[in-house]
C-alpha cells in the first residue's frame, strides 16, 4: 500500500460489493517482453474459488510513472511496477494477479480502508506470492539464480537439517566446498558475498506491508529480473551464512556483512515461521518488535499499525480507517497498549517509542505518543518481548493502577511518579553527544568527559592513560564502575543473554576498546578468552554502543548521578520514576503541563533506590 496522493487518478473503477468481500484482480495479457503491457480488471469474491497470484513489491518513486493499458484505457503505474509487469507476464498464457496499486481505487478512502482490512485474506488466498525485488543490475546479475542453485543443493544433500543447530566442523567444511564450487573465484575473493548483499540491500526488505504479504503466502518466490527462486532456497543460504566461521576458512569481506545479511532478512522469514507454527502474535508486539525496532518504512505513518493487522491474533479493536489522522491513531494505539498490558510494572514502555528528535517539530503529535519517524532505539529494547526484565526503578513490587484516562481529551496522558532530581550539567565545554564521539572515535575524550561530570577527573583520569597502569590498580573495576556501567547502560551486551547486567568482562572489553589488547599484561589475560576472540567481541561492544547511544548524550543530575538521555535534554528538566515504567524518564515543565523528553539511564537508581527513600509521588499530565 502507499499514499493515495501517489496513485493514478481519473480511472473509472466499478464499485465493489463489500458484503460479498469483493476484490478486483488484474489479468495480464501474454506478450513478448518488448511489447506494450495490456491488462484487464476482473471483479470476484474472496468467498469464490478464484485462482490468482499476489504481488509483493515496493511502489518506488511516485513521480516517475509509465503508461499501461487497463480495460482499454491509459493507466499510469510507477516504473518499478511497470518493470515487474513486464517481467512477470508470460509469452503465451495470461496471468492473473492481485496488485494493490491497480486493484484498489487509491483515491477512494472508504474503499481503501475496506480493502486493506481484507489484505490478510487476499494474500492467504493467493495460489502464490511473487516477491518482486527489482531488475538485475551490474556485476550482481545472476547472483540470485546462483544462490537458488546453492540453496537447492544444500537441501538435496540434507545439509539444511544439520544447520538447525550449531553444525559440526565436518558439516561446515562440506558447506564451504559447495559454496566454493558454485562461485569459484568470486568465492575466493569474497565478491559473491558483496553481490548477495546488494540483493538484501534492496528496499523491499524494510517495508511495513511486505511483512504480512510474505508471512501469509502459501508459497512465495523471490523474483529479480528474469530470475525466480523459491524462498526456502534463499533461507537456507542465509542460515549457512550465519553458522560459517568468518575467522577461519570462509571468505567474508567483513564481520559486518554476515550480520547484515542475516538481520532484516532473517526477521521477515522468522515472522513467517511464527505464523506457520501458529505462535500467538499481539498487535503491539508486531508493531513495536517487528516494525519499530527494525525501523521499517511506510509512506503513510498509519500503515505502521494497519500493516500488521492481518497477522495479529487480537487487533484490540483496531481496523483500517484512513479517515483517521495519523496523530489520532498514534494516541489511541498508545493508550490501548497501556490499558491492555497485563503486567502493570511494564505498562509504560510504550513511552520509550515516543522519543522525538526535535520536540518543537512534532506536527501536533503529543510528546508521549509513538513517533514512527524517530530512529532512536529504546534503552529497554532487549527486555521488551522477553520474559526477563532488566531494570526495576519502581522496585520489584507490583505498582498501583495508573490514573484513569480522559475520554474527552485524547492528547493528554496522566501518569503518576516520583521526581528525584533535575538535569544539571553536561560534559566538557560543549555538550558531548555520542554522535560527535562516534564521528571522532576518541574514547579518551568520552571517558574524560565522564570523569569531569562526576567531579573526580583526577581519580578517574587513569582510564585515559595506559591500560597496563589501569590494570595494575586493584580496585579500578569497582572504582570506575559508574563510567563503564553507564556507557553500556549496565547491560552485558556482548553475550546472547542481554538481560544480564554488566560485569567485569564488560570492563575488560573497555580496556581493549580504549587502547588495544597489546596494552594488556599477559597475566591480565588469564581466565579470559583468547586475545583474538576478545578483540572481536570488543568490536561488537563498540557497535552496540554506537547503536544504543545514537542521538543521546551524557549529563549529571542534581543528585550527582551519571546519566544518559536524548540530545534534546536541557538543564532543569526533571528526572522521574513513573509508575509502570521500566526506566526513568525525563519530563519538561511547560506552563500547566509536562512534555515527555525521553528515556534516561541514571546510574544508581535502576533498582528501586529512589522509591526506597520514601519520596512523595505526584501526577503529571503529559501533553
Amino acid at each position: 500500500m502507499s499514499d493515495p496522493a501517489s496513485s493514478p487518478t481519473s480511472f473509472p473503477y466499478k464499485p465493489l460489493d463489500t458484503a460479498r468481500r469483493e476484490i478486483r484482480l488484474v489479468c495480464i495479457a501474454p506478450a513478448s517482453q518488448d511489447r506494450p503491457i495490456v491488462c484487464n480488471l476482473i471483479q470476484t469474491s474472496l468467498d469464490d474459488d478464484c485462482q490468482y497470484l499476489a504481488l509483493s513489491y515496493v511502489w518506488g518513486d511516485p513521480s516517475r510513472t509509465l503508461p499501461i493499458q487497463l480495460d482499454s484505457q491509459t493507466f499510469h503505474v510507477t516504473e518499478n511496477l511497470e518493470a515487474a509487469l513486464r517481467h512477470l507476464r508470460l509469452i503465451s498464457t495470461p496471468r492473473t494477479f492481485w496488485i494493490d496499486a491497480i486493484c484498489i481505487d487509491q483515491t477512494n478512502i472508504a474503499e481503501r480502508s475496506q480493502q486493506v482490512e481484507l489484505m490478510g485474506a487476499i494474500y492467504e488466498s493467493a495460489v502464490q506470492v511473487q516477491v518482486w525485488l527489482g531488475l538485475e543490475s551490474g556485476s550482481g546479475a545472476g547472483i540470485l539464480e546462483a544462490v537458488g542453485r546453492l540453496g537447492q543443493k544444500i537441501i538435496e544433500i540434507g545439509l539444511d537439517q544439520l544447520l538447525v543447530k550449531q553444525p559440526a566442523r565436518e558439516t561446515t567444511e562440506r558447506l564451504i566446498a559447495i559454496v566454493a564450487a558454485e562461485f569459484g573465484q568470486r568465492y575466493t575473493n569474497g565478491v559473491w558475498l558483496e553481490e548477495l548483499k546488494r540483493i538484501f540491500d534492496r528496499p523491499w526488505w524494510l517495508r511495513v506491508w511486505v511483512q504480512q504479504e510474505f508471512a501469509l503466502a502459501k508459497s512465495a518466490y523471490f523474483v529479480c529480473g528474469p530470475t525466480s527462486v523459491h524462498w526456502r532456497f534463499l533461507d537456507v543460504v542465509m542460515i549457512a551464512l550465519h553458522y560459517l566461521d568468518s575467522d577461519t576458512t570462509f571468505a567474508y569481506s567483513s564481520h559486518d556483512d554476515k550480520r547484515n545479511i542475516r538481520g532484516d532478512q532473517g526477521d521477515i522469514i522468522s515472522l513467517r515461521f511464527q505464523h506457520e507454527n501458529g505462535w500467538p502474535s499481539s498487535l503491539f508486539t508486531l508493531v513495536f518488535q517487528h516494525g519499530k525496532l527494525r525501523d521499517l518504512q511506510a509512506t503513510d505513518p498509519r500503515d505502521h499499525v494497519f500493516g500488521f493487522l492481518g497477522l495479529a491474533d487480537d487487533a484490540h479493536g483496531f481496523r483500517p480507517d484512513y479517515s483517521m489522522s495519523a496523530d489520532v491513531l498514534a494516541c489511541r494505539f498508545a493508550k490501548a497498549h497501556i490499558c491492555h498490558v497485563e503486567e502493570r510494572r511494564r505498562r509504560l514502555w510504550v513511552l520509550s517509542f515516543a522519543q522525538k528528535k526535535n520536540l518543537k517539530d512534532t506536527d501536533g503529535l503529543p510528546s508521549w505518543a509513538p513517533d514512527w519517524s524517530s530512529a532512536l532505539d529504546p534503552l529497554i529494547a532487549p527486555s521488551l518481548f522477553g520474559s526477563l526484565q532488566i531494570y526495576f526503578p519502581c522496585g520489584r513490587k507490583i505498582p498501583p493502577e495508573l490514573p484513569p484516562f480522559s475520554e474527552q481529551d485524547l492528547t493528554v496522558l496522566p501518569v503518576t511518579g516520583t521526581c528525584f532530581g533535575t538535569v544539571e550539567q553536561f560534559g566538557g565545554s560543549e555538550r558531548l553527544t555520542f554522535s560527535k564521539f562516534f564521528q571522532s572515535s576518541k574514547l579518551d575524550v568520552l571517558l574524560q568527559s565522564c570523569a569531569e561530570l562526576l567531579g573526580e577527573a583526577q581519580k578517574y583520569g587513569t582510564m585515559t592513560r595506559t591500560i597496563s597502569q589501569l590494570a595494575e590498580t586493584a580496585n579500578i573495576i569497582e572504582e570506575s564502575k559508574p563510567i563503564w556501567r553507564t556507557l553500556v547502560q549496565d547491560r552485558n551486551i556482548i553475550f546472547s543473554t542481554p538481560e544480564q547486567r554488566a560485569n567485569s568482562e564488560t570492563f575488560r572489553r573497555f580496556l581493549v576498546l580504549s587502547r588495544g589488547s597489546e596494552y594488556l599484561p599477559e597475566d591480565y589475560m588469564r581466565g579470559c578468552e583468547e586475545r583474538s576472540r576478545l578483540i572481536k567481541y570488543t568490536t561488537v561492544l563498540l557497535k552496540a554502543m554506537k547503536k544504543t547511544l545514537h542521538h543521546r548524550q551524557m549529563f549529571r543530575s542534581s543528585a550527582g548521578h551519571l546519566c544518559i538521555g536524548p540530545e534534546t535534554v536541557e538543564s532543569g528538566d526533571k528526572l522521574c520514576i513513573l509508575t509502570g515504567a521500566e526506566v526513568p524518564f525525563i519530563l519538561r515543565n511547560h506552563h500547566d503541563h509536562y512534555v515527555l523528553v525521553g528515556e534516561a539511564y541514571v546510574d544508581g537508581v535502576m533498582d528501586g533506590e529512589v522509591l526506597a527513600q520514601g519520596l512523595n509521588s505526584e501526577t503529571f499530565d503529559l501533553h
